[in-house]
């Protein structure tokens, strides 16, 4: 965080130590902060995917998906080949049911980024939701067969989510015991992430271990506790 304002106190307009900044106010939930500085970045590179594309992820964080489409689509027509922007972008096609769209960026990634363990999930997410069972899960092991291998450390600084994206995959494809060292290493670096915490106590209660089951739920039950008094 030093270096970054530091960066942008010896340039102000450095872009990418204002979207470097940006980003950490977004994830401190800074959301007005971080649109301002997102304004300054897209008005001094407004030809820089990487400006709209951080702009998509707050309009996201704000729950507008229709300007977060908007920006990204605005990233990929200045690099079609930035993976990232048309992951997220895919993310959203599949989660509004815009097959036709979502099968575009799935053939895209297809050719251009075979091996990416997250277009290889959203892959299997639609083919499951075509009902395509096999399909879907060639592409979970698509997922964990490039996963695996990489050292968690790796994981850890490539994106933590990856842990996640590894953990869900197991899971789906049975693996249980590999699934659960997933999760609870995602877990450790995000404590409050609901979702994680109740796969990772299906998984112990599947493996009739209810105590285990019961402490992994109950920070999750006292957050919703305390969030609703």
């Amino acid at each position: 965080t030093k270096a970054i304002e530091e960066a942008r106190r010896l340039n102000p307009t450095f872009v990418p130590a204002l979207i470097s900044a940006a980003e950490l106010r977004m994830e401190a939930g800074k959301l007005d902060e971080a649109g301002e500085l997102s304004k300054q970045a897209l008005s001094l590179a407004p030809k820089d995917p990487r400006t709209w594309n951080f702009a998509a992820t707050l309009a996201l964080a704000r729950g507008d998906t229709g300007a977060a489409l908007e920006s990204f689509d605005k990233a990929l027509a200045l690099n079609p080949r930035y993976t990232d922007a048309r992951i997220a972008r895919l993310s959203i096609f599949i989660g509004l049911g815009r097959s036709g769209e979502a099968d575009r960026d799935l053939e895209y990634l297809k050719a251009n980024s075979p091996n990416d363990p997250r277009g290889n999930y959203l892959r299997a997410v639609q083919l499951a939701k075509r009902g395509d069972n096999n399909g879907a899960r060639d592409a979970l092991n698509d997922v964990v067969r490039v996963l695996d291998p990489a050292p968690r450390d790796v994981l850890r600084k490539r994106g933590p989510q990856l842990l996640l994206l590894a953990g869900v995959a197991h899971y789906s494809l049975g693996s249980g015991e590999k699934s659960r060292s997933y999760l609870e290493d995602y877990l450790k670096l995000y404590p409050g992430h609901v979702g994680a915490r109740r796969l990772l106590a299906s998984i112990y209660l599947s493996l009739g271990d209810s105590r285990q089951a019961i402490s992994i739920l109950e920070p999750a039950r006292r957050a919703a506790h305390t969030w609703h008094e």
